[in-house]
């Protein structure tokens, strides 16, 4: 998560080419966890989480997380990328 978008450009570009950049799999609840620390600290009204995903999911607590978040009110919003096939 960041505001960075210029870094993020950056890593982005970058990750192709370095392996040290690219964890395989996914932890959607880490994500989701993390989103609701920043969030939590921020005054602001109309809170909401856009998760991007291919649904693969390593860390086991997406739901758990999903759960702590609505309570707080904040929106979790989910585009899903891929195919099928997985690529």
């Amino acid at each position: 998560l960041t505001t960075d978008a210029a870094a993020m450009s950056d890593l982005i570009t970058r990750a192709g080419g370095e392996t040290s950049l690219v964890r395989s799999g996914s932890d959607l609840g880490a994500a989701l966890e993390q989103a609701g620390l920043i969030l939590s600290a921020s005054e602001s009204a109309g809170k909401a989480v856009l998760v991007v995903s291919d649904g693969e999911d390593f860390g086991g607590n997406f739901q758990a997380q999903a759960d702590a978040l609505r309570k707080e009110d904040i929106v979790i919003l989910t585009a899903g990328v891929g195919t099928p096939e997985g690529s």
